[in-house]
């Protein structure tokens, strides 16, 4: 059949390091996955794995190792597909992303993971919103707004904006509260981004209309938690009383950069649909001196004034 594996335009993953071995050929993608392909023949395997990497087709892969080896061929590439190691599509390996989206390719059927374009709205407070935007078009995905968010109005989320990001770096309850309620308003995905502890951050909760809890459900359960009750209600009326966000503590920008990066990833994540977003009803927190990282559960509550009413 014109259509067989073996006949197939069909090309190795990119970025996987071809090693031979005695007795054996090794196919490493970092340290992240090592295939091991046992044969008598190393020297030929090894051949065929630099052709398929070139693209090329089978009849040129035999004209280079002989017809005789035609089985060979064969059953090389049926154990690669099976792997998850071939593409029926060339990859740009000049275009990083498309390098890192490859590895969550397959072959037979071929599935391509969705190239994020956005449009993100990136919104919160300005050192932060200025870095998360330039970091989003890093990865090809188009800002529609950039804005910090004391001045953001309703009519700023616009239809056009697939996610929302809101990022800052000083307590800002009104704010962020704000920005909440207009996502869940217009049904838009927001990730909320905590840069104003001190010497660790959040990232999440991530919400995603339908499926995951808002900022005020997060905000409730943490109340309902909270060791010291008092202090968290203090601060909060403070926040909300209309006397502005609270006094900021000081940040590294290597600190900034570090939360940014994670944040983006996550936004990617979402965007593209390649793996799961880690901060769906959780909360991710950064120990920014120590470099560790926790996450917890941010349950939605069924009955939460703002994100409750959806079906």
């Amino acid at each position: 059949m014109s259509d067989a594996p073996s006949e197939r335009a069909l090309r190795l993953r990119p970025g996987l390091a071809i090693l031979a071995m005695e007795g054996a050929v090794q196919l490493r993608a970092g340290d992240e996955e090592i295939h091991l392909v046992e044969t008598d023949a190393p020297e030929v395997v090894e051949t065929v794995l630099h052709q398929l990497a070139r693209g090329s087709p089978r009849g040129a892969i035999l004209a280079t190792v002989g017809a005789e080896h035609g089985p060979l061929v064969d059953a090389l590439v049926e154990q690669l597909a099976a792997q998850r190691l071939l593409l029926d599509q060339p990859v740009d390996e000049a275009d990083e992303i498309s390098r890192y989206l490859s590895h969550f390719m397959g072959y037979a059927p071929y599935t391509e993971p969705r190239r994020p374009a956005g449009p993100v709205l990136v919104t919160g407070h300005g050192a932060c919103v200025d870095l998360l935007s330039r970091a989003l078009a890093e990865h090809g995905i188009e800002v529609c707004a950039a804005e910090d968010a004391r001045g953001l109005d309703d009519g700023a989320l616009n239809a056009r904006a697939e996610a929302i990001a809101c990022i800052w770096q000083q307590p800002d309850l009104e704010m962020a509260l704000r920005v909440n309620a207009a996502a869940c308003r217009h049904a838009k995905a927001c990730l909320f981004v905590d840069l104003s502890h001190g010497r660790h951050a959040t990232l999440g909760p991530f919400y995603v209309p339908g499926e995951g809890a808002c900022y005020q459900c997060f905000r409730d359960r943490w109340r309902q938690n909270t060791a010291a009750l008092a202090e968290f209600e203090a601060a909060e009326s403070a926040m909300l009383g209309g006397k502005g966000p609270l006094a900021a503590y000081g940040v590294l920008p290597a600190f900034r950069y570090q939360v940014v990066g994670m944040a983006c990833a996550e936004l990617f994540a979402f965007l593209s649909r390649h793996r799961p977003v880690r901060t769906l009803n959780r909360v991710a927190t950064v120990d920014l001196e120590d470099l560790k990282l926790w996450t917890e559960p941010a349950w939605r509550i069924p009955w939460c004034p703002v994100c409750g009413a959806e079906t």
